[in-house]
């Protein structure tokens, strides 16, 4: 199969901003999640106008992640409502973890074709 690269990662992701339906594989999942953590951690520069930058970058990245986080939850064969499980402190939040870190389903399940390409002569 043919993993996704981190510039990859974030075209798809912003390519589906709002799309809430498909899989995800966890090369995208992650490689975006990545990349937004190292974005925000900007907040914690002492300036008012980078940390400013920081809060609209968190903001806008909200929604992108959000979406990914879905995919990939979609991908373990789970819905995406599960991620509302993450609002139970601690407990819910690893329950979540467990699910995105879990190996996606092969194939087609209910929620689409697998999300990666597999490579030609194999």
């Amino acid at each position: 199969m043919e993993n996704i690269n981190f510039s990859q990662s974030i075209k798809i992701c912003f390519q589906k901003f709002f799309i809430f339906k498909g899989r995800a594989s966890r090369s995208e999942f992650w490689w975006f999640y990545l990349f937004c953590n190292v974005t925000i951690s900007i907040l914690f520069i002492p300036n008012e106008l980078v940390m400013a930058l920081g809060w609209i970058m968190l903001i806008l990245l909200l929604i992108p992640t959000f979406a990914a986080a879905v995919r990939r939850l979609h991908d373990v064969n789970t819905s995406g409502f599960f991620i509302f499980i993450a609002i139970i402190p601690v407990l819910g939040a690893i329950i979540v973890l467990v699910k995105i870190i879990a190996k996606g389903t092969l194939g087609i399940n209910r929620f689409g074709e697998y999300p990666l390409k597999f490579k030609k002569g194999k």
